[in-house]
């Protein structure tokens, strides 16, 4: 497919200046690669400025674009990533059949071309006699945190006892509260999830999203 400057800046949707400037910049291949084109070859014809290009297959765009071996994996995980759901990065890993220091670069990637940002976290309660798994506030994942440090520093102080450092009477000024404290905590877990926030607007992840459902 031979184009010429014209026709070019009508595929990149910029303008003559515009083009310049990505020759300039020596962004050409990867502006053209986002549009599902390859350039072959750039010549002279005429006194015109000729541009060969290939189409590229949508696989073929999302490997080179995203530089990954795996485009079935990655299309996984984009969609995986990008719906704003609570996914550990476990959780990821096991969907899209990858391990999680691929999900980490692949996050890392989203991020550094602006498609998600982190936004704060999911929090989360376990509760294992009833092994049921709910959504919860900040607040109150903060506040089983603090109760469990505060056990801990009990613990400590029962070893000071047993030391002969504290009094009995100190070490029980400390026993009622913590067993209404464990009482409200006892076989409960509590843990967080990263959250992205997803820039919708950004023109990558909209042409990403169009490529993937002309594959699915």
């Amino acid at each position: 497919m031979k184009v010429s400057r014209n026709e070019l800046k009508n595929i990149l949707e910029v303008n003559l200046n515009a083009l310049k400037q990505i020759e300039r910049r020596k962004t050409l291949d990867k502006r053209l690669l986002e549009k599902g084109y390859k350039l072959i070859r750039k010549y002279i014809q005429n006194n015109k400025i000729v541009y060969e290009l290939q189409q590229c297959k949508t696989k073929q765009i999302i490997n080179k674009t995203y530089n990954v071996k795996k485009a079935d994996n990655f299309i996984d995980y984009f969609n995986i990533r990008t719906k704003e759901e609570p996914n550990s990065i476990e959780d990821i890993a096991n969907k899209a059949n990858i391990n999680k220091n691929t999900v980490i670069k692949w996050d890392n990637t989203l991020q550094d071309k602006r498609i998600i940002s982190k936004d704060g976290y999911y929090y989360f309660r376990l509760d294992k006699d009833q092994g049921q798994l709910i959504q919860v506030s900040q607040e109150e994942y903060k506040s089983f945190w603090r109760n469990k440090a505060y056990i801990n520093a009990f613990r400590k102080l029962q070893d000071k006892y047993i030391k002969g450092e504290i009094s009995l009477t100190e070490l029980q000024l400390s026993r009622a509260e913590i067993l209404l404290i464990i009482s409200t905590i006892e076989n409960k877990y509590y843990y967080k999830i990263k959250k992205y926030k997803v820039n919708k607007d950004n023109k990558l992840y909209i042409d990403t999203k169009n490529l993937i459902e002309g594959v699915r």
